[in-house]
């Protein structure tokens, strides 16, 4: 098949790992398929380049556009998709992340009869004005959000908690078009430990950004005597949260250790017995699945894939779950863990759903004659 990927953004060299999901995504399907890549913000660099065997066109957009450059962009979008189908033709366009990316290429899919598919990424469907996240806080991408469910030829949502907010969000008659494909992870790279000595009790993996709300998180180890956190990765609220932790008085058992090259997460996470987080939105939450593959066990609130592999209360009641979690025989529940990751949510798992969904696509309707 020849598929297109548009992307918010992707790594510029194989080495790089800026987006290492997206990465898998591109080298498993460009073994099989002729794969041309469409990335949004990253690389700003607009010169073409080759990624494992597929092809990369970067828009050279920034995060967060506004007004006119928004509409820029999502016309150069269009051109340069329409150019590349007349160049090869397209088989799919798959869109990841349900904004103006996606009309862009709705567009293109009705002029060319190219069937299109959808990925929820994000915070599409949601708005927090408190902490000023989401696509439904503005009526353009309001708009956005409403015409790139309604357009796509299929829309795949990664958990059942996404496929739930789609159904108020996507008119009962196109329920159809609703798949859900869950992402999956290395488990080449994400193994058990050979030990099973873990130092720390909880870990966290995130952006230190307000829907993480690793304040939260704080605030709950302050209520556990003598727990131990590590926290991986970086963010605008990292100097907060260090001063919150001292204020708490907990900053002796809480390590910040910044922003892990992709490759060595695994000897982290097989440190800990848990993954922990208080995150008030994930369309995922892939980390949950890496930690399983490590055979630590996943708590927080039921949100992304939490709600269906992790022990899950909400933020305010997750003190009372750890409490009162029933303490089973350690050794299998934590092969219970890595058996689900290794039945249900491989990168091969996961190829395989997306190449289900493009196989059972039929094109697109023809768009009317002009009268």
């Amino acid at each position: 098949m020849n598929i297109g990927l548009v992307l918010p953004a992707c790594s510029a060299h194989e080495d790089e790992w800026h987006t290492p999901l997206v990465q898998q995504v591109i080298r498993g399907l460009s073994e099989r398929h002729t794969v041309r890549v469409f990335p949004l913000t990253y690389p700003s660099d607009p010169t073409p380049y080759r990624l494992y065997n597929a092809q990369v066109f970067p828009i050279g957009g920034s995060p967060n556009l506004k007004g006119l450059r928004r509409w820029s962009i999502t016309r150069q979008i269009q051109q340069l998709l329409t150019q590349q189908h007349q160049s090869q033709a397209f088989d799919v366009i798959h869109v990841w992340g349900a904004d103006n990316s996606a009309v862009a290429s709705h567009w293109v899919g009705k002029q060319f009869n190219i069937p299109t598919v959808v990925s929820v990424i994000g915070g599409e469907l949601v708005g927090f004005p408190h902490i000023n996240y989401g696509l439904q806080l503005s009526i353009t991408t309001q708009w956005h959000v409403r015409q790139a469910l309604h357009d796509a030829t299929r829309i795949i949502a990664h958990s059942r908690y996404i496929k739930q907010l789609l159904s108020v969000y996507v008119a009962p008659e196109r329920h159809h078009t609703i798949v859900e494909v869950p992402l999956g992870t290395d488990t080449t790279l994400f193994q058990p430990p050979q030990s099973d000595q873990r130092a720390y009790e909880y870990i966290h993996v995130g952006e230190m950004t307000p829907v993480k709300n690793q304040a939260a998180l704080l605030r709950l180890l302050a209520k556990l005597p003598s727990a131990t956190l590590v926290l991986i990765g970086d963010g605008p609220l990292r100097g907060e949260l260090e001063s919150l932790a001292q204020s708490l008085g907990i900053d002796d058992r809480v390590f910040f250790r910044g922003r892990i090259p992709y490759p060595e997460l695994p000897t982290h996470y097989q440190e800990a017995r848990f993954f922990l987080t208080t995150s008030i939105h994930e369309a995922f939450c892939l980390p949950t699945i890496e930690a399983l593959a490590c055979e630590v066990g996943v708590i927080g609130p039921p949100i992304g894939i939490l709600s269906e592999v992790g022990m899950t209360a909400p933020v305010d009641d997750l003190q009372e779950l750890i409490l009162k979690r029933a303490r089973k025989r350690g050794d299998i529940q934590r092969a219970r863990y890595r058996l689900l990751v290794e039945t249900t949510y491989t990168l091969r798992h996961m190829l395989q759903g997306l190449e289900a969904v493009y196989a059972g696509l039929s094109p697109s309707p023809t768009p009317p004659a002009d009268h």
